[in-house]
């Protein structure tokens, strides 16, 4: 069986000034969550950022997907 991998992004959006780069930047996690789930007979894994993790889980399964799988993952730096 053939596992589908979808990225998590963002909208594109208008540029931020470089202030909020340089601030946000040095706030934001590079830590990663690996969440597997099977929807519709498909099973189908993401890799999102580990601030959002719970919330996408909590929407895969509102959307009425399993989820069976979720890991953090180890980023080089």
């Amino acid at each position: 069986m053939k596992k589908l991998c979808r990225q998590y992004t963002t909208k594109p959006t208008e540029e931020k000034p470089e202030s909020f780069k340089i601030w946000s930047n040095r706030f934001h996690s590079k830590k990663l969550v690996l969440i597997c789930w099977l929807f519709e007979g498909r099973h189908l894994e993401e890799r999102v950022p580990l601030s959002i993790a719970r919330h996408r889980r909590n929407e895969l399964e509102s959307q009425g997907a399993v989820v069976y799988w979720s890991e953090r993952l180890l980023t080089p730096n």
